[in-house]
């Protein structure tokens, strides 16, 4: 793992407008229900798919066709360990923004005077990080 090539990908993702309109919306939507329904319960937000998708789109493809690949492996950086730090990058992010979703999710909830079981909370949460992990390795795969 590399930290450094790490917080290049999320620099990467978060200079693009298109992909941060994406993720807003992908990660607004849903909450929208919650917020001004009482009762809708998490199953409103659906999956990390879409979160995920938006993150890890072009995660390898990207340095390639611009040619900075070459220049990464120029260093003393092995080619698992580049796969393994895009992996975990959008992992990470695709984790963190699931995370940060359930528990606005929760709040809004719990305003409604409805707060969701801790235990369905955090069941729900370990559902969509493992869901995250599981996909980003599918993408950094392809």
């Amino acid at each position: 793992m590399n930290t450094t090539l790490i917080t290049a990908l999320w620099r990467q993702r978060l200079a693009s407008p298109v992909r941060l309109v994406l993720l807003g919306t992908l990660f607004g939507i849903p909450l929208l229900p919650i917020l001004f329904m009482q009762g809708a319960g998490f199953s409103v937000l659906g999956n990390s798919q879409g979160l995920v998708l938006v993150l890890g789109a072009g995660m390898i493809g990207q340095d390639v066709s611009s040619g900075v690949l070459q220049l990464i492996y120029a260093r003393p950086v092995r080619r698992p360990e580049y796969v393994v730090s895009r992996w975990l990058g959008v992992a990470f992010a695709g984790s963190a923004l699931s995370l940060l979703q359930v528990a606005l999710a929760s709040g809004f909830m719990a305003a409604h005077g409805a707060p969701p079981a801790a235990r369905d909370a955090v069941m729900f949460a370990g559902a969509r990080v493992l869901e995250s992990f599981g996909l980003a390795a599918v993408l950094a795969l392809l």
